[in-house]
């Protein structure tokens, strides 16, 4: 019988026109605060040994 496993995998690339900078700056860290962990923790993102 076949194998069924199937893995999926979705790229996202956040960038707007002209590289303008859309979050402010006081707002970013907090945006990164909330994000980062929640990538970790989904398997988004792989921590590296400087994380």
């Amino acid at each position: 019988m076949a194998n069924t496993f199937t893995q999926i995998h979705i790229h996202t690339v956040f960038a707007v026109q002209n590289r303008m900078s859309l979050i402010k700056q006081d707002w970013q860290e907090r945006l990164y605060k909330y994000l980062i962990p929640s990538f970790l923790q989904n398997n988004i993102l792989q921590k590296t040994p400087s994380q």
